[in-house]
Parts: structure tokens; sequence; C-alpha cells
């Protein structure tokens, strides 16, 4: 009966480990998908967004991607402008913008991965200029 209690015991401890090993290698893959996301965006935004795009999306309030629309193949399929909204999302993780006006605009991607109650910041910035030729 006593090795039975020590073998339960020692067992329900391994248990125990393993199933937080599993949480956090989970939420390790869902913070490199949505990094990768994010720096894809950035690049998109860079590459495919113009000043006046980019402004226009600012000036609309239209700084913020749900967690729900972060998707490879609608960033490629769509381009990053239309994947912005006005609603800040409540809850789950989602991507704002932030922009600094001027004859090149400082564009601030934050993404913001809440994860056991907490809120953790990932940024990265791009910059667009307003050449005419």
């Amino acid at each position: 009966m006593v090795s039975l209690g020590i073998f339960a015991l020692l067992f329900s401890g391994a248990l125990a480990v393993m199933l937080g090993e599993r949480k956090l290698e989970h939420r390790n893959r869902e913070t490199i998908e949505k990094t990768t996301f994010l720096e894809a965006l950035r690049g998109a935004m860079a590459d495919d967004t113009s000043y006046d795009e980019l402004l226009e999306l600012k000036n609309k309030g239209r700084l913020y991607i749900a967690e729900g629309a972060m998707d490879m193949d609608n960033l490629r399929e769509t381009g990053p402008s239309v994947m912005f909204s006005d609603q800040e999302p409540a809850e789950g993780c989602f991507i704002s913008m932030h922009v600094a006006e001027g004859p090149v605009l400082e564009a601030e991607l934050r993404l913001h991965l809440r994860t056991g109650g907490r809120t953790e910041l990932v940024k990265t910035v791009f910059y667009k200029g307003s050449c005419r030729r």
C-alpha cells in the first residue's frame, strides 16, 4: 500500500510537469506564429502601402487587426490595408498601429499578446516618406 501511494504521488507530480510543459509549448508556438505574422505585415506595409494610404488608415481610425484576422493567406491575397479595423478587440491577441505624422511617417506596429492574465508587447517600426516626382 505504501509503495502504491508513493507511486501515485510521483505519477501525479510527473503528470503536472508534463501538462505545464504542454501549455508552455502551445503558448510558445502561438507567440512564434503571431510574431511571424507581425513581421510579414510590416514587410507588406513597407513595400505595398503608400504614404497616402497609411495616412488614410490613421485618419479613419483603422488601426487594429484582431486575432482572427491574422492570416498569412489573407495578407497575401487582400493586402495589408484591408485587414485593419477601427474597433480595438476587447479580448485575445491583436495588432495596433501608431503613426507619427510628418514628411516621413513613422509607423509602429504593436502585437499585444495576452497570455495568463498578462499582456506582452512586441513592436516593430517602418517608415514611409511622401516623395513626389
